[in-house]
């Protein structure tokens, strides 16, 4: 037999016996009826008024077991630089999964995208889609409620302040007399909104009162005499007189405190913090103050007085005391109406 077709017919059987050894699904390479992810949310193209957005798929079809997925968030849709992914996201029930981006956003435009995994092998990737942070802003009269979004993540404030540190997580108080403060119209019923992290179970200066958050009217007098105060302070362990948080609403000089007894804080962990005020469909006189901590209503008070400052200003720590909450960090501050 001629030497060159032995050789020839030897590389041909051998290619076969290869190809016959491989998966027909590589890694990257869609197994049969695994189809890409949907984007559903946020809608391409919107504007939001947060950093760290929840982006919301519509699952993937045809896989044979258990599913994962992969998110990804770049500044252009060839994602050739990922600022934020994730793996192995478990697929939510109901259609749907949705992963919160880990990592705070600059403003602008961004583009997501997801992918399933089933059976060690990857699906396509859904369409890109994309998003525009807000820059931030702060306005005179509302807009679909909102008067303040801050997201504190841009070296920045659309308010004014005194001291800390600007970084890509947010604002740090780094001493008692820093702030973030926001002069904005009179809002006799609305919320604020904001995110922190470094909470801990014992405050810096063990046995100090610090203060989260107040509200007040500089043309009332001094703040410790003012008639439209307001505060959630934290305690620790160290010396508790009242509860470990606790909310005093004074409304036109009517006092109104409850407390949370709450001392188990993870410094790593994130948390949303939301206090709102005015009426509220149950009431048929009166309004009520409320604070949630992640979506949950953890102090709740009734008063008659509304909140009706000549000036009012929000702020994020308590200069006027100096008793601001040093080493945490607040982002994502959202302030409007009811």
């Amino acid at each position: 037999m001629n030497r060159g077709f032995l050789t020839i017919y030897g590389v041909v059987i051998g290619a076969l016996v290869m190809s016959g050894c491989e998966s027909t699904s590589s890694p990257d390479q869609a197994p049969p009826g695994l189809s890409a992810p949907t984007a559903q949310s946020p809608t391409s193209g919107t504007t939001i008024q947060t950093s760290q957005p929840t982006l919301v798929i519509v699952n993937a079809a045809g896989a044979t077991g258990a599913v994962t997925y992969r998110f990804e968030v770049a500044r252009e849709s060839a994602f050739a630089n990922v600022l934020a992914a994730s793996d192995g996201v478990a697929q939510g029930s109901g259609g749907t999964t949705s992963w919160q981006v880990a990592t705070p956003l600059s403003g602008g435009q961004h583009f997501w995208r997801a992918r399933a995994s089933s059976g060690g092998n990857n699906g396509a990737y859904s369409t890109p889609a994309s998003f525009t942070v807000e820059a931030g802003f702060l306005r005179t009269s509302p807009v679909d409620n909102l008067l303040v979004f801050d997201p504190l993540t841009n070296g920045g404030t659309v308010g004014s302040f005194g001291g800390g540190s600007f970084g890509s997580n947010g604002w740090t108080a780094t001493a008692a007399n820093t702030y973030v403060r926001y002069d904005v119209t009179t809002i006799p019923g609305g919320f604020v909104e904001f995110q922190m992290h470094g909470l801990r179970p014992l405050n810096p200066l063990r046995g100090e009162k610090r203060n989260i958050f107040i509200m007040w009217d500089p043309t009332r007098g001094p703040y410790t005499d003012n008639a439209f105060r307001v505060n959630i302070a934290k305690l620790d362990t160290s010396a508790v007189t009242f509860n470990h948080v606790r909310l005093r609403w004074i409304s036109n000089g009517e006092q109104r405190d409850t407390g949370y007894n709450f001392i188990g804080w993870e410094p790593s962990r994130v948390y949303q913090w939301r206090v709102e005020w005015g009426a509220f469909p149950d009431l048929t006189n009166g309004q009520r103050v409320r604070v949630l901590l992640d979506g949950v209503v953890q102090m709740e008070r009734n008063y008659d007085n509304p909140y009706a400052p000549r000036q009012h200003v929000i702020e994020l720590g308590c200069a006027p005391r100096q008793e601001t909450l040093e080493e945490v960090t607040y982002a994502n501050v959202r302030i409007g109406v009811r």
